[in-house]
């Protein structure tokens, strides 16, 4: 089982896309979040969390986002920050440098996700 878990993160993978993690995430304990193929890796707490992309999905991915984080993240605000950048690199994720419809309407989605959160 393990084998086959390394076969779909593969690390040396030259596809594999790594991307900056600010201090703020890092305090959060956030240590990477790197893309390969269509599955994100985040490593909170030294844990290993993966989630697929949904190229043509947005709300799906942060629905795999949200169920597979929530098994080590309980804290909202951390949950959110990952969204976040998500959100901020959805293009770069996707290969979708369009910045067309598609991407606009994830933007306000996202707005309203955390403008929703913040209210509760």
């Amino acid at each position: 089982m393990v084998h086959t878990e390394v076969l779909l993160f593969n690390l040396t993978s030259p596809a594999t896309i790594e991307f900056e993690i600010s201090e703020g995430l890092k305090q959060r304990g956030i240590s990477r979040i790197a893309k390969d193929r269509m599955i994100i890796l985040v490593i909170y707490q030294n844990k290993n969390v993966r989630f697929a992309i949904y190229k043509q999905d947005f709300n799906k991915t942060i629905k795999s986002l949200e169920k597979y984080c929530s098994r080590f993240i309980n804290d909202r605000e951390t949950m959110q920050a990952i969204i976040m950048v998500v959100s901020e690199k959805w293009n770069d994720l996707t290969d979708n440098n369009d910045n067309g419809n598609a991407y606009q309407q994830k933007n306000q989605t996202v707005s309203i996700l955390l403008l929703k959160n913040k209210i509760k």
